[in-house]
């Protein structure tokens, strides 16, 4: 099969909803990154595609929106700006699964479902007009940056460090790499404790992330408006640090040591794994997620171990811990950089708004009961999300570093 009929085969599985997320995002990438002649001969074939469906040859909900309208959405999508107009004519309690086909945002594709909650009658019919937003002001996003605090007081600013060797403490040295990440080194003789431990702080502020190396080897990612309290190196009979915020880990092995990660109100032993914690004060969970290994999760007089592909959760609202399957993608999807949201109502989503591009949140309006799902780069500005907010007809204003969601 060659690569017009491979394409073709992605569109016909997209209009029977039988196409699966991965193969929605190759499809319409495919179609955005065509040049013009490639476009213009796959057109009549997916045009074919597209009549066969409006005429019932295909099962789809062709009876519900304005093909024509979306296939010159599709065809032409990187040509214009993501402006979509639907005209909702059947009962609204109809759950759309994916009403956005798409929004290519500066060469970004979000696979957007609008997933719609209402308490009115199921007769009405209800028309959305929307039109794109245009921001006279961009604002761009997050950055690696941190800031260390050593055990004397001593603060650095590591976007602005020379590379190198930038503090000695004990037998440690301190050294900026040139790829940007923090990392340990030491001289201490194989089965001597090292001297001279002390303790340092990394800060990730909003609109920041950051990676570092331990003195055991042990990788961590911070997300933004992060932290991370640890050991120049590891003695004694464990090797514990203290988070806040968000932390990726890939912990080195080390079976006379296990690895324990401190938050406010858990604590995770390993011996060497790959997990995410996500602990911000602002959250309504605290979520632990393992891709790889072993964990013990402890919190209060509850013990739970977790396997690959589980997470814990810590309710707030009711202080119990759950274990239930891990959206692996969405727990790690920061790290990759990207936005991952799943069914996330808007008080979710601005909060990771708040957190990358170093805005405050402000509600002068009631929130819509809608849920969104897809996946959008990080690095794109912060137009990328609001064309999504203005998409659904959310209405807002930015006034300095404030984002007001207005009525």
């Amino acid at each position: 099969m060659d690569l017009d009929e491979h394409v073709q085969l992605l569109f016909a599985k997209y209009l029977r909803k039988d196409c699966t997320d991965k193969e929605f995002e190759e499809l319409v990438t495919w179609l955005v990154t065509l040049d013009n002649d490639k476009k213009n001969a796959l057109s009549a074939p997916l045009r074919e595609l597209w009549d066969q469906a409006k005429a019932g040859k295909l099962e789809s909900s062709a009876d519900q929106v304005n093909w024509d309208h979306i296939y010159d959405r599709v065809i032409h999508l990187a040509d214009q700006p993501p402006s979509i107009s639907l005209d909702e004519t059947l009962p609204r309690r109809i759950v759309w699964r994916k009403i956005a086909v798409a929004v290519i945002i500066f060469g970004v594709i979000l696979s957007a479902s609008i997933y719609y909650a209402t308490r009115k009658p199921p007769a009405e019919i209800v028309k959305t007009v929307v039109e794109p937003l245009r921001s006279p002001k961009d604002i761009n996003p997050g950055k690696n940056n941190a800031v260390l605090k050593l055990s004397n007081g001593a603060i650095i600013i590591l976007d602005s460090a020379k590379k190198g060797v930038i503090a000695v403490q004990g037998d440690e040295k301190l050294i900026l790499l040139d790829s940007g990440k923090l990392s340990y080194t030491h001289a201490v003789i194989p089965g001597s404790e090292p001297e001279g431990i002390s303790f340092n702080t990394i800060s990730t502020p909003r609109a920041a992330q950051y990676q570092l190396v331990l003195s055991d080897g042990t990788k961590v990612w911070l997300n933004a408006a992060s932290s991370l309290r640890y050991p120049t190196a590891f003695t004694g009979k464990d090797r514990s640090v203290e988070l806040t915020g968000e932390g990726y880990f890939e912990v080195t092995k080390n079976k006379e040591k296990p690895f324990v990660v401190h938050t406010n109100d858990m604590e995770i032993t390993v011996l060497g794994t790959h997990f995410n914690i996500m602990a911000y004060e602002d959250e309504n969970d605290i979520q632990t997620t393992l891709l790889e290994g072993i964990v013990n999760v402890h919190h209060d007089k509850q013990t739970d171990l977790l396997k690959p592909g589980k997470q814990a959760i810590l309710r707030r609202d009711n202080n119990k811990m759950i274990v239930s399957d891990a959206n692996i993608n969405q727990a790690v999807a920061w790290k990759n950089g990207y936005f991952y949201f799943d069914k996330s109502d808007i008080n979710e989503i601005m909060r990771q708004v708040s957190r990358w591009y170093d805005l405050d949140i402000v509600y002068e309006a009631q929130l819509p009961d809608m849920k969104f799902s897809g996946k959008i780069e990080r690095r794109i500005p912060l137009s990328g999300i609001t064309h999504l907010l203005a998409s659904s007809q959310i209405h807002f204003r930015i006034e300095g570093k404030k984002f007001i969601i207005m009525k």
